[in-house]
């Protein structure tokens, strides 16, 4: 059987905050136990975040498509603005995972 669980209650997420603390806090406070085989998933969105991966975007799309290319450690395809690429991680993501949603104006 399979039990999809959401975690709530954790807030927005800063550089250089404890992610699993906060994960298993916020399990703790909803009641949940883990338990040997269970599986937890995170978005690369919310570990970004907690690692400080975040950066000030330029106005411009130039400015935009060279920090995704910085990001990238290989570019695997290109139609038109996206660009599917390898992070460092070994992520196959669009744009590097570098996007303006769900963060503070101006950064990414």
């Amino acid at each position: 059987m399979i039990s999809i669980v959401p975690v709530t209650g954790i807030g927005e997420v800063a550089p250089g905050d404890d992610l699993a603390g906060l994960l298993l806090a916020a399990l703790e406070a909803g009641g949940v136990e883990l338990a040997d085989g269970d599986v937890v998933v995170v978005t690369h969105k919310v570990v970004s975040k907690a690692e400080g991966a975040v950066v000030e975007l330029p106005d411009d799309e130039a400015g935009y498509r060279a920090i995704v290319e910085e990001q990238a450690a290989e570019v695997l395809r290109r139609r038109g603005a996206l660009v599917i690429t390898r992070t460092r991680h070994g992520f196959i993501c669009a744009n590097a995972g570098v996007d303006r949603s769900n963060a503070a104006p101006g950064t990414a």
